[in-house]
């Protein structure tokens, strides 16, 4: 049984999930996302010193998450610059 406060941060996990899933332009079956984890941790989190670091784990994993993202489009920008040699050199 979920912890009384996940009530209230049920809708932040969500969200999370939301931003993440739109990220990445995946459905919600296809995201990284955990919501099962979350609801676990969270029902574990019955002090002030876990509930923080469930904080910082969710904020470690959105830091990574946001790492990811970014190497994702340098190298998608790096394809397409390459993509863009090829096809000048090419036809030129």
């Amino acid at each position: 049984m979920a912890s009384p406060g996940f009530a209230a941060a049920e809708p932040a996990l969500r969200f999370r999930f939301a931003i993440v899933s739109r990220r990445a332009g995946m459905g919600e079956d296809q995201a990284d996302f955990d919501i099962d984890r979350y609801r676990a941790l969270l029902a574990k989190a019955d002090d002030e010193p876990s509930r923080l670091a469930l904080i910082e784990l969710l904020i470690e994993e959105n830091a990574r998450d946001r790492l990811a993202d970014d190497d994702a489009r340098r190298q998608a920008l790096s394809q397409a610059e390459t993509i863009r040699r090829l096809l000048r050199n090419h036809s030129g």
